[in-house]
């Protein structure tokens, strides 16, 4: 089933994350995981470029 998503430059199309616990603010998690996507400008840089965005999901941990 894997192979349906699989593109040769892109790799794996398809990702699935569960979050459970109390409490959790969902809305920080869905901004913090939308803000983790590449941008169109940061796609185009290719993998090496890739390697030098700064992760933006290491400063909102706590926040979840």
């Amino acid at each position: 089933m894997a192979s349906w998503f699989w593109h040769d430059y892109y790799g794996e199309g398809r990702n699935e994350i569960t979050l459970t616990g109390i409490g959790l603010d969902q809305e920080a998690i869905r901004s913090a995981l939308d803000r983790a996507l590449l941008t169109d400008l940061e796609l185009s840089l290719g993998r090496q470029g890739w390697t030098s965005v700064p992760d933006p999901l290491l400063g909102d941990v706590d926040r979840w």
